[in-house]
């Protein structure tokens, strides 16, 4: 039974040592990005770096941050799963996404993941 415990410290370890990784390296990719005017995305107006429409150029910012903008929508790719981009917030430095696979009629949906607390 210790060594259950063990491992979830040392998953938990890692997986902190790896946040703290890419809250150092993000803002250094960052860096010197932006070099694209804003532009609107879906709903969404005035978006600038890191995020980036599909077809920019690899200068204007991070590719992992490319939003596809298609009538009133604005997704991105995280992992293999796709997100609708609801609200950015630059100066907080967050943005809100729900999952593109949800039904937004439906009052109960599924999760895509199993997430224990």
């Amino acid at each position: 039974m210790a060594m259950a415990g063990a491992f979830r410290r040392s998953a938990a370890l890692q997986a902190m040592a790896a946040f703290c990784v890419l809250v150092l390296l993000v803002p250094d990719q960052v860096q010197g990005q932006g070099k694209c005017p804003p532009f609107s995305c879906g709903r969404l107006s005035y978006v600038y770096s890191p995020f980036r429409r599909r077809g920019d150029p690899a200068e204007c910012s991070v590719p992992s941050y490319e939003l596809t903008c298609a009538d009133s929508n604005s997704t991105i790719q995280i992992d293999k799963a796709t997100y609708l981009v609801t609200d950015i917030n630059y100066s907080d430095q967050y943005f809100w996404v729900v999952d593109a696979s949800l039904d937004s009629a439906n009052n109960c949906p599924l999760p895509r993941w199993n997430q224990l607390p």
